[in-house]
Formats: structure tokens, C-alpha cells, sequence
């Protein structure tokens, strides 16, 4: 991080993936700024039934654009990083919401379903730049 701190992002996110809402996430850190920022996969199951019981079509790709569904993730996986003492600056300050899952077929994962951080950084640079210059 920017201001000298080092972070485990495979901890963090190991964290963040006990929520119920989240089925897949990568945490990024650039070097250069002060704030991690995070892609979610959210987890279809969770929101299958939250659709159901709140009468909404479920639509992965439309529901990923919801800002009320970002900010139930959001809040959900800063109590989670709360409640497991992470420092501040080990906390996401923003997410994009993804409706597609990393697999080993789109290049994301490795055959024993770990992440290819680079992978998931060249897909996701266009939203991770767009994260960051929100937060400046």
C-alpha cells in the first residue's frame, strides 16, 4: 500500500468469503494508493432466495447493477472484516459486483479452483480504475 503497509489479500478475502452474500471475491491493492477495492461474484443461491422473498426477478447480470444489492454486500463483508479484526486499511472501500464466476474455463482459476490474480486483474482493470478514481 501507498502508506508503507503490506496486506494479505488471499486472507482478506478468505474473510470476506464467509458472508452469505458472496460467492466468489478478489481483493486488489495497488501499490500506488492507500485503499484496497474488491470484485464479488455474488453468491447465486443467497440471492435467489432473497429475490424470492423481496417479489424481484432474479437476473444475475441486472442484479449486479443494483446499488441497494452492492450495498448489502458491502456492509455485510466490512461487519465480517470487523468482527475478524482487520485494520482499517485491510478493508475494501469499494466493490464491483460481477455476475459471472471465475472457473478454470474463463481462465480465472487454476484446475484446483485457486485464483490467477493476474487473470483477474487484466479482466477486471477497466473497473478497478474506475474504483479508484471514485475514491480520489
Amino acid at each position: 500500500m501507498s502508506q508503507g503497509e503490506y496486506i494479505a489479500p488471499e486472507k482478506i478475502e478468505s474473510i470476506y468469503s464467509r458472508s452469505p452474500l458472496v460467492g466468489q471475491v478478489f481483493v486488489y491493492g495497488n501499490s500506488l494508493k492507500s485503499s484496497l477495492v474488491g470484485i464479488i461474484v455474488p453468491d447465486e443461491m443467497a440471492l435467489s432466495i432473497w429475490c424470492k422473498q423481496n417479489n424481484v426477478p432474479f437476473n444475475m447480470q441486472v442484479l449486479c447493477q443494483s446499488p441497494q444489492l452492492k450495498q448489502m454486500i458491502m456492509a455485510s463483508i466490512l461487519k465480517l472484516g470487523k468482527e475478524n479484526n482487520l485494520n482499517g486499511f485491510e478493508q475494501v472501500k469499494d466493490i464491483y459486483l460481477h455476475h459471472d464466476p471465475f472457473t478454470p474455463q474463463n481462465g480465472l482459476l487454476t484446475a484446483s479452483m485457486k485464483s490467477i490474480r493476474h487473470a483477474l486483474q487484466k479482466k477486471f482493470q477497466e473497473q478497478i480504475d474506475a474504483m479508484y478514481k471514485n475514491l480520489d
